[in-house]
Parts: C-alpha cells; structure tokens; sequence
C-alpha cells in the first residue's frame, strides 16, 4: 500500500467532538458524521499529497446512547465507554496489479542433494538455512465503530425480503462484530511468546464510502481529496497515529502494517461483513511470507511457542484437526447454517476433485498457512473463490453457502499428498511411459502390494498396517536438532505425518487421538488388545475398470484407486508404506533410471507452470493424467527425482498442541472460565469466542481486565497502555 495515496488531516482535540443522543437506533452515513460538531480543516499544501491521513472522530458516549440489548440487535457500544474511533483515508487503485493474480510459487523446496534419501529411506535433509521467520496476519473488524455499524445496518437494508444472501435475523450475529480490545491482546501475545520467529505483523480490516452528503458532493468536515476513488478504512483507536506519515509501525524487530480490504479484494463493490469472503482473498496479499501464521482477533498465544508448532522444513505443515467430528460430501441441505453449511459446500468441492468422503473439522486456533498453495487454491476454484467474495454477510437466510478457504486450505494439502503418492507409484512407477497398462504392469502392482503370482489365482489380498519410526520421539528431536531447531519442550507432538501415507485413512490401526498408528506403545486400547484392522484390495475391482471398447491406461487406473474407488487408494497406501519398511517410502518411487517420454510442447512463457505439479482441475475427471501431460513441460526428466519434487510440496504433518476453545457466555459463566484458564499453565494455543447473550458491559469489563493481566506489557505502537 503505496504512502502516495494519502493525505494528513489536523487532529481534533477531544472536547471538540461531543455526541448528540438520539432516540432512534438509525443512522445513514452522511447524516451521522454532519451531526458531529467538529471541523476538520486541511493544514498542508499539496506538496504533501504523499503523506498519511488519519482521522480521529472522538466520542463522548452516554451509557444508553446505544442501548440495544436484543439478540441479533446492532452492537452495544455501551460495552466501550469513552470509544475513540480512528480511520485511515486512502486511494483505491482502478484495478490490483498483475502480481496479485494467482499463478504457481515454489514452496521451501528441500534440496536436491539430499531429497532422494528423503523419501527412499527417511534420510535428514534440510537447506542449512534453520527457521526462517513468519509473517502474523489478523483479520479484525470493530463491531462498536459508528461507520462499521452503519455501513452494516445500509448493507443489510439493500436486501430485499426474498434475498436468499440476506442477512440472518434469527441469530446473535452481533457477536462476531463486538471488541472486548481482544485484538490488542492478540498481538501482545504473539510479542510474548513467539517474537523471535515473526517478521511482520499484518491486520486486515474494513474500509467504508468516503463520505458523501445526500447531495453527492463531499460533507464540509471532510476535504475535497481530489480525482479517484477515496475510502475510509479503519484502525485500532489504541493504535498511536500521532506525527504517523505511513501506516506502519514497529515494536523492536517486528513490523506492524494494515491492509485494507479494498486492497487485495477482487472483485470488491461494498463493506464485507463476511469473514469467509475475506479469507477467500488472501491469494491476492502482497509481501507476504512463503509460510504465514492466520489469527483471528480471538486467538492466542498463551505459552512460549517455537516453529515447530506451524511448520518445519523437515516435516512441512502443522495442521490442528478434530478427527473425531466430520463433514458429509454431499452439498448441504437449506437446514445447514453458517459454518457448518460452508464446510459442506468447501467439502463438496473437495469431493468432485478428489474423491467422496467424510473430512475432519478444523481446529479453531492459530492456522499455518502457505502462500503457494493458496495461489494453487485460487488457479483451481476461482469461480467459487469470486462468488465467495461477493457475499456482504456469512450468517444468511438461505442461499449457498461460501467456499471456506482454511477448511480447503488443511484438506486440499493432505488431499494432494495422497494424489501425488499413488500417481508416483501408479504412473511414475508402475505404468508404461506411453501409459500403457498390460498383464506386465498389472501383475507388478499385484505383486508389490502383497498379491500373489498369476499362477496362485490370487483375485485379493488383506493389507494390515506395520510399525513406522517416522515419529519416533528420540528421532523428531534429533531431526529437529539437525535442522537447527529446538522441540516446544513437549508443546506440540507430531501425531501422522505425510511421510507415512494418508492422514484420514480409516485402515489400519489407530494411534493418538484416532489417528493413523505405527508405534505399538502409542496405539489406542483396541488394537493393544490385538485387533486385527486389515483392509482388502480385490483385483478386478481395484486394478480393472477399463472403459467399453478403449484399452486399460496408467491414468486410468490411477484414477480409478485415486478417485473413483478411494477405499482402493486407501488399502494401497498402507501397502505400500508397508512394504517400504520403517523408514522413508521407497515401495513408492519410480526407478532412478525411468525417464519422462519426449515432448513437441513449447515451453510456457509462463515459468511458474514448470513447477511440478499436478492437473489444477475442479473435477477429477477432466485432469489429464498421463505420463505425458502432466511431465510435457519437463521432457526426458528423471521420473523419479520429479516426482519427489511434488509429494515434497505437500509435505505436512497433524500436530497435537495443548489448546482451549473456550466462550464467552454470561459473567458467572465467564467469571468461571477465566479461573480455569488461570490454573491451566500447559495450554499454547486458545480461543475465547464472543457468544454473549447478557451481561454484556459487566462480562466486557471483567475480559478486558484478564486479558491486561494476562499479556501487561504493551507493544511500541499503542497510543494507550492501560484497559478500555
């Protein structure tokens, strides 16, 4: 965000603005800022059109200026004495520059010298160059800014009755909206317990209509700016804007920036009220890190925390999920509201692309997140991406429901994992290089994942899970150690990792919390007692599927185990981690002397599309598999060291971190949760969700003062120290 687009405005002392009470609840835009009695007048020449305008509208508000205590009803700033708005006014550029458009980025590659004995035999391999630092992003709005609710109630009124994208009136929506000062304390947080691993911290937040009288022409309180298109953003009131010439601050080494939605949104023709739209637009960020943190104002940092809790060059992402609650494929009934009706459109999608089944839910904490693979995100679905970021509201009376970006960020990874390991070893490995798929190929599938030969008559074979040392505690450490880390002293244990197949295979025995398990000491009560888990792979049903009247190819059975049948992807898998012993995946990879077919394909102009990768297809049945397509770009290539390159992009891990999500409810429910979060000294990771339904000022002041306790020292870039 360019300094050249702003403009600095004189700052108004607080006795110059006092609020005028008003009975009724409603106020337009322009008639709620004409009844502010302050001039703002303008003190620099144009010589100084580069610098920064902030605009403090300060407020004296009585206690019953916003009273409105229905569920569902507008926010009751009443919860925050003495609000000072704050606002940024900025250009809005005609269009977002080329480079926000989606295309493919490399990830942290490993190297290549060492990435073969990777994934051959569980080899260490990392570039030397240790933790690199992690951007923080927040998305934050304040729900008790006079602009932000008036902006919401006139969004709201433009729908009509029968509007399916109408907003909800049967829900305590408001809550999503209100500010307990959480964000302050977010950050505070983060500054506690991770600064030496953070970069850059990053809100992202709401911007309004610069303001306009009925007439069309500029309110006399706010200057003629001159051509474009003008908006009024907001900021933290805590945030200190004094002598400030570009929006951006600092505590120590760490950075602090806004981005305004109309800055990465597109397309954007309104105030989005819709945190699911706005976390669809995160492809569009600009300078971000390769590996970024995503919180919500309501998370937290609550113990000394390292990378190994996000991600590590080694073991890749650390994704948090509720393995025990799933989401249907199917497309949600009308009865499905809010996140659970976006989590089963986000689930549908993921299932016309890889395949049906039921997917975890998504822990609600910190999130690791990589930027390349959201570009892929937005390369696959942009059509569901721009409809998402056209909806004003998330809660809403009907309609569909929006693509739900972190949902299919955590799945899309671990989906794309399990394609590129069965691709690799059906087409990479097994398959002719012209795709063919004979008697020959056939029976060296058959014979590589346990079937017997031809002559025994074998038409199936049982698959039973071995024990891994992926995930060895003495071995994660040292690896760790290797690679110039330092283990959370237990704050996170790895649980499944990409390196021992596929997370939410339902074969084989359970470990931790019900995920995949290869230590006998860390299986669940059942498999100790012996149970038998075993999974069958039928020959003809898993290996056949050849289409009336046209040859069996690799591609095709590719995606017949992959997609089509998944539960004969699945039993493969455990195969073939098997086979590959305790270490590494080398049942997998193709041969080291196996090379890509010759291609007549011009090479792109485009470089990115050289980054091996698989077909960016919404619909597995349009992605063009073969050898040959998906390698056209990469002729007479080692298959093997390719294809290494793409099970490494999707390399993650499910971690298990002591975490809290706990609600705000009524003051002595309240009153009760802060107690117990007091004599919890293990949790890392929390959340305090606002459900608030009474007691609304006295649970504000009560949270506020926990929090000031909790993380008291105060970043550089506060105004004001002390509680709100």
């Amino acid at each position: 965000m360019s300094s050249a687009s702003y403009i600095p405005l004189t700052r108004i002392p607080h006795s110059e603005f006092l609020w005028s009470p008003k009975a009724t609840p409603r106020y337009s835009l322009a008639s709620y800022l004409a009844r502010r009695r302050a001039v703002f007048a303008l003190i620099v020449a144009t010589s100084f059109v580069t610098l920064v305008l902030f605009l403090n509208i300060a407020g004296s508000h009585e206690e019953d200026d916003y009273n409105y205590n229905d569920v569902g009803g507008p926010v009751n700033t009443s919860y925050r004495p003495g609000y000072q708005p704050g606002y940024i006014a900025f250009r809005v550029p005609d269009s977002l520059p080329s480079s926000s458009h989606p295309v493919l980025h490399p990830v942290r590659d490993l190297p290549s010298h060492c990435l073969d004995q990777y994934y051959s035999s569980g080899g260490v391999c990392h570039d030397g160059l240790g933790p690199l630092p992690l951007d923080v992003i927040w998305t934050w709005v304040n729900g008790s800014d006079p602009l932000f609710m008036d902006a919401r109630e006139n969004a709201a009124e433009s729908f009509g009755n029968t509007d399916p994208y109408r907003p909800t009136q049967s829900s305590n929506s408001s809550r999503m909206f209100r500010d307990y000062d959480e964000l302050r304390h977010s950050l505070r947080s983060v500054l506690a317990n991770f600064r030496p691993h953070a970069r850059h911290f990053r809100i992202l937040t709401s911007d309004f209509d610069y303001p306009a009288d009925e007439s069309g022409t500029f309110i006399q309180y706010y200057p003629d700016l001159g051509l474009g298109n003008w908006r009024i953003g907001l900021h933290p009131q805590w945030l200190d804007t004094a002598d400030r010439i570009t929006p951006e601050w600092r505590d120590g080494n760490i950075q602090l920036s806004l981005t305004h939605h109309a800055h990465f949104f597109e397309p954007y023709n309104r105030t989005i009220f819709n945190s699911y739209a706005i976390e669809s637009q995160f492809s569009h960020l600009q300078n971000i890190s390769e590996v970024f943190l995503y919180m919500n104002d309501d998370f937290y940092m609550s113990s000394p925390l390292t990378p190994v809790t996000f991600y590590t060059q080694q073991y890749g992402l650390v994704l948090r999920l509720q393995g025990d609650m799933t989401v249907s494929p199917d497309w949600p009934s009308t009865k499905r509201k809010s996140e659970w009706r976006s989590m089963g459109v986000s689930n549908w999608l993921l299932s016309k692309r890889f395949g049906r089944r039921r997917r975890p839910y998504v822990q609600h904490q910190a999130k690791s997140v990589s930027f390349a693979i959201l570009q892929e995100l937005a390369l696959v679905w942009p059509e569901a991406i721009a409809k998402t970021a056209t909806h004003a509201f998330r809660e809403t009376e009907a309609g569909d429901g929006d693509y739900y970006q972190m949902f299919m960020f955590a799945h899309y990874l671990v989906e794309r994992s399990r394609e590129a390991l069965l691709w690799t070893w059906v087409v990479g490995r097994v398959g002719g290089i012209d795709d063919s798929w004979g008697e020959r190929e056939a029976e060296q599938a058959w014979i590589e994942i346990g079937g017997s030969s031809v002559g025994d008559e074998s038409k199936e074979v049982q698959v039973e899970s071995g024990i891994r040392h992926t995930l060895a505690i003495g071995r994660v450490r040292d690896y760790l150690r290797e690679g110039g880390l330092i283990a959370d002293d237990s704050k996170t244990e790895y649980l499944f990792s990409s390196l021992d197949g596929y997370a939410y295979n339902e074969y084989g025995r359970r470990g931790v919390d019900g995920w995949p398990g290869f230590d006998p000491e860390k299986y669940d009560e059942e498999d100790r007692k012996g149970t038998e888990r075993k999974c069958t792979i039928r020959r003809d049903e898993c290996f056949g599927g050849r289409s009336p009247g046209k040859p069996l190819t690799a591609s095709a059975v590719f995606q017949n185990i992959a997609f089509d049948k998944p539960h004969c992807g699945d039993c493969v898998i455990i195969a073939l981690v098997n086979a590959s012993g305790r270490l590494g995946l080398s049942a997998v990879l193709p041969p080291p002397d196996r090379r890509s077919p010759p291609s007549n394909t011009e090479l792109p102009t485009d470089e990115s599309l050289t980054i091996p990768h698989l077909p960016l297809v919404d619909d597995w049945h349009d992605g063009q598999f073969a050898l040959r397509d998906v390698m056209k770009y990469a002729p007479d290539t080692s298959v093997r060291q390719w294809s290494e390159r793409v099970m490494q992009r999707y390399r993650y891990v499910i971690g298990g971190t002591p975490s809290a999500f706990e609600q705000l409810l009524t003051l002595e429910q309240v009153e009760a949760m802060l107690a117990y979060l007091d004599r919890r000294q293990d949790i890392a990771l929390l959340c305090i969700n606002d459900d608030v339904t009474q007691d609304g000022p006295q649970i504000a002041k009560h949270f506020r003062d926990w929090q000031s306790r909790q993380w008291n020292r105060a970043a550089a870039w506060e105004a004001d120290a002390g509680p709100w």
